[in-house]
């Protein structure tokens, strides 16, 4: 059963490049190195720099586990964490229908 994501953040302004290039990083190894994960992609909110949410998808709770545990999460997580302004909430959805 696929499982579906999200996690919004806000990042202090002064972290905010050193944040993006994470993010970008982050991403390209899921990409690359997680068969799996169906679906990752972060967006940035337009009108409020540093205000993110990630949203992704996995085929299924393997997958998801398999990626919580990757070096390339680990070394995010010791980027990001710290950056953000209350941390990273993770929220699971259903999916209610895609293209």
């Amino acid at each position: 059963m696929r499982l579906c994501k999200t996690a919004p953040f806000r990042v202090r302004l002064p972290e905010l490049d050193r944040c993006r290039l994470a993010i970008r990083e982050f991403v390209a190894q899921i990409k690359a190195q997680e068969p799996d994960t169906r679906m990752y992609f972060s967006l940035e909110r337009q009108t409020s720099p540093g205000e993110f949410i990630h949203v992704m998808e996995f085929m299924d709770a393997g997958a998801e586990e398999r990626h919580r545990n990757t070096p390339w999460v680990k070394a995010f997580v010791s980027i990001l964490y710290p950056c953000t302004e209350g941390g990273v909430t993770f929220q699971d959805h259903r999916s209610a229908a895609s293209t």
